[in-house]
């Protein structure tokens, strides 16, 4: 992959399926080409939507990304 910024702005458009993490508070993880990916569900509206952690670095979004979606829960 290129820069983050370019991964985090294709993350954003790709199809990811987004599983519950085992540790951390609404925290999930995927992974995308390989990376691994994770995301952590803020307290909205109080707070942005939702933070994603890719390459050690940390992006705010305001919205979720339509291609995204939650796995079924056990």
């Amino acid at each position: 992959m290129n820069s983050t910024e370019d991964c985090l702005k294709a993350i954003q458009n790709a199809e990811l399926t987004w599983t519950r993490a085992k540790h951390g508070h609404a925290m999930y993880e995927s992974v995308y080409k390989g990376e691994p990916v994770k995301m952590r569900l803020n307290d909205f509206p109080d707070e942005v939507l939702l933070t994603l952690f890719v390459r050690g670095e940390e992006i705010d979004l305001e919205e979720f990304p339509r291609t995204w979606h939650f796995a079924a829960e056990k």
